[in-house]
């Protein structure tokens, strides 16, 4: 991983500077196997299969240039997302007091909690946004529950993407499904939208369906072990 690698030669720039040395030392030493003095019969095997050897540590290590290269591009863009955290403060305080009452969180976050902040922002829909010194840090303060900075406002903090407008759904599944002899005085939308509640949330219904008594629906769902084999209208 590039934790992993990151301990063990200190960045992924100084890992790439060794491959691309062991990389040159390979190409030199094919170079030098490649004009030998007229060997006997064991020897020309011994050098062959050297050769061999060294091909594939080059292959290798071409391979290992083309990961560095992609980790490097990768691992920036996922460390900085998971260092932001939103600031969420209660009883709510108005919008023309947040800077004022974000510069108070700072101070509380670096004085009382203790944690290295490199940045604070303003955000669209809550009292501010902070960026930690690392993703641990911000777990952290995360877990570590509300607490009081000005003795009347209390302080939770949340991870980036979920911010007063985040709302968690049950229903992260989408699908089709085809109800099957169904009875033709149903076919309406609020009766196809009681039988779809059984067991997720419709989202679309296919009115125009050449076929009497099939009916064509499209519905977000929890779990696909919550759909019925068969759906009973009393």
């Amino acid at each position: 991983t590039p934790g992993v690698i990151a301990i063990l030669f200190g960045d992924l720039k100084s890992l790439r500077r060794l491959s691309r040395s062991l990389l040159a030392f390979s190409n030199l030493l094919l170079r030098i196997l490649f004009k030998p003095p007229q060997p006997k019969v064991p020897c020309q095997w011994q050098t062959s299969t050297l050769t061999l050897i060294v091909s594939a540590i080059k292959v290798t290590l071409c391979i290992w240039e083309e990961i560095c290269v992609s980790l490097e591009l990768i691992s920036p863009s996922l460390k900085g997302l998971f260092e932001f955290c939103v600031a969420l403060v209660e009883p709510p305080v108005s919008e023309q007091d947040w800077d004022h009452h974000r510069m108070l969180i700072l101070h509380h976050i670096l004085d009382e909690r203790l944690f290295e902040v490199r940045n604070s922002y303003r955000h669209a829909s809550a009292v501010g946004m902070y960026q930690l010194h690392s993703a641990m840090h911000r777990d952290a303060l995360v877990h570590s529950g509300p607490f009081v900075y000005d003795g009347v406002h209390s302080v939770t903090f949340v991870k980036h993407d979920q911010g007063p407008n985040w709302r968690a759904s049950q229903c992260h599944r989408e699908g089709w499904f085809l109800f099957l002899d169904y009875h033709l005085d149903f076919i309406d939308w609020d009766h196809l939208n009681l039988a779809t509640a059984t067991f997720g949330q419709l989202s679309f219904w296919l009115e125009r369906d050449q076929i009497k008594g099939r009916v064509l629906i499209r519905a977000k769902l929890k779990d696909n072990d919550f759909v019925p084999p068969k759906i009973v209208f009393a």
